[in-house]
């Protein structure tokens, strides 16, 4: 989750994604101080800028600083799953994308949280009816 704090004279904010084309607006007139960025890719670095947008609707001259931020592998659990011998026709091993995925960042830090993916959660009841773990 990206947050900020307020800018003089911003109603709402404009949320950017730098790509490779350019700045990519991923949330237009955001209210309040606060966005959570998704489609993300495990451990790629995304950099992002809040710009403020005034009362008549323009953006404000002065925009933010960016932020870097890199999202953590996915649930090492499936390695875990791929290890084993089983019927590989009987299971997708397909990735899942984190669910929820959130990162807040401050000066020089960025906090990623996420919950659980569905295929991590079954991997784990599985396994511990499996092979007690």
């Amino acid at each position: 989750m990206l947050t900020w704090t307020d800018a003089q004279d911003a109603v709402t904010y404009n949320v950017y994604r730098l790509t490779n084309d350019g700045w990519k607006l991923i949330g237009a007139n955001v209210a309040g101080n606060e966005f959570t960025s998704k489609g993300l890719t495990p451990t790629y670095t995304y950099t992002y800028k809040v710009v403020g947008v005034g009362a008549a609707g323009n953006e404000l001259e002065t925009s933010s600083n960016t932020v870097k931020a890199k999202t953590l592998p996915l649930d090492s659990q499936a390695a875990v799953f791929a290890a084993f011998s089983f019927p590989m026709a009987e299971f997708d091993l397909t990735p899942a994308s984190p669910v929820d995925l959130t990162a807040a960042s401050s000066a020089d830090t960025t906090k990623w949280t996420w919950s659980a993916t569905p295929f991590a959660s079954a991997l784990e009841s599985l396994l511990e009816e499996e092979f007690w773990f």
